[in-house]
């Protein structure tokens, strides 16, 4: 489907260096001798400042905030038809059929949910494991128009990691009726442009696998399917 874009200017806030100091101070490692470093740390030799749940209640705070931010920038330029997941009055919403790609960091307090709530199962890792693979073999239009493939995550019509949801999902500002959002429907979605704020997503995430003591440089970041990557953060906790 062809998709037409709405402008969205996050460049007007200090949001972008809030959200990256903060992140960036939670996850700085301080070495044996107590000096603080900024860089890739060696897990034998350093010591977290926060627990790991620590971290995830922060990134968690942070999605909320930024959940903030978007809707304040919306409602700046009178976008007040845009839709939220929320908002949107679908039964069967078609934004949720879409190709959805992560980066790790993203995954961690999904993952995290999925055990609290008892859903880590031998099943549903078989249907991550399935549909990762699937996803990640499929371009966007095929998985969206000709496999009509739901989210995993999609229950009884909405989604059921919804405060824990990744950025693309969280970012997913549509602007038109619920019906031209449905695979198979050509007639284009109008969109709100949210791309600009995606710097600060990459940042944190770079951040992050410096903090797990994963490999990490600027042109290298870990990205794979939504369901691929939370099956890989179950298994490793």
């Amino acid at each position: 489907a062809t998709t037409t874009r709405r402008s969205f200017d996050a460049s007007r806030t200090d949001t972008g260096s809030q959200f990256r100091s903060s992140i960036v101070t939670v996850l700085t490692f301080r070495s044996s001798a107590g000096t603080p470093t900024h860089g890739e740390p060696h897990r034998s030799h350093t010591t977290p400042l926060m627990s790991y749940d620590e971290v995830l209640d922060l990134m968690v705070k942070e999605m909320h905030d930024l959940d903030g931010v978007l809707s304040r920038h919306l409602d700046r330029m009178e976008k007040t038809d845009s839709i939220g997941c929320r908002s949107c009055k679908s039964p069967d919403p078609g934004c949720c059929y879409q190709k959805v790609m992560v980066y790790v960091d993203e995954v961690l307090p999904i993952a995290r949910l999925l055990k609290q709530q008892g859903r880590d199962t031998p099943e549903f890792r078989e249907r991550l494991r399935v549909t990762g693979e699937e996803m990640e073999g499929t371009n966007n239009d095929d998985w969206f128009h000709r496999d009509r493939r739901p989210c995993v995550f999609l229950s009884e019509g909405r989604c059921s990691i919804y405060d824990v949801r990744p950025h693309a999902c969280r970012s997913y500002y549509v602007v038109n009726e619920p019906h031209l959002c449905q695979p198979g429907e050509t007639a284009g979605v109008w969109k709100v442009d949210t791309m600009r704020i995606a710097e600060l997503f990459t940042d944190r995430s770079r951040t992050v696998q410096h903090a797990l003591g994963l490999p990490s440089s600027t042109k290298r970041l870990y990205l794979g399917s939504l369901p691929r990557l939370v099956l890989l953060a179950l298994k490793d906790r």
